[in-house]
């Protein structure tokens, strides 16, 4: 399970955003060890929505296209699934920063994704798209005979990536 990881990390470009000075492996493990408790349960309940979500979506859009509850259920499901991605945006941010109860946590989370709808709707195509490109890179990375130059334009676009997520939640 990652999510004493995910907070972990969370953390730490939290503070690199921020410009607060520390040492990595030290703030590393103080993060990991202060965090893992609500962090590990903020990953399970995702894990167990996205095990959900991944028998619902299919099966509610293998059904029939007349059948309006089919058509209802897929609605729903896309819906719930959209509002927990844009959740997870704050909930490991505040987990890591606040001192909050789990349900304090995913209350304000979900808080969030619909105040800052449009916001984490911008966020969620630049990040597709940087995904996009990270595949890109691996293929080319794999056709390529040049793995070094490919290896350190992943390593870019994973930075990024990444302080893109942590300066655009973070402030």
């Amino acid at each position: 399970l990652l999510g004493g990881v995910i907070g972990a990390v969370t953390k730490m470009c939290r503070e690199y955003v921020r410009e607060e000075p520390g040492f990595f492996l030290e703030d590393l493990k103080r993060a990991y060890v202060s965090n893992w408790k609500q962090c590990t349960l903020i990953a399970l309940l995702q894990y167990v929505l996205i095990i959900a979500l991944s028998v619902a979506i299919p099966f509610y859009s293998a059904s029939p296209g007349s059948e309006i509850m089919g058509i209802i259920g897929l609605g729903v499901s896309v819906f719930v699934a959209v509002v927990a991605v844009f959740a997870s945006y704050y909930a490991y941010m505040m987990a890591v920063t606040l001192k909050l109860r789990l349900y304090e946590i995913l209350k304000n989370s979900l808080i969030f994704a619909f105040l800052c709808f449009f916001r984490n709707l911008l966020l969620s195509v630049i990040l597709l798209i940087w995904i996009g490109l990270t595949a890109l890179l691996i293929y080319g990375m794999v056709v390529s005979a040049n793995a070094l130059l490919w290896g350190l334009g992943i390593a870019f676009v994973m930075l990024l990536f990444f302080g893109f997520i942590f300066y655009t939640i973070a402030f």
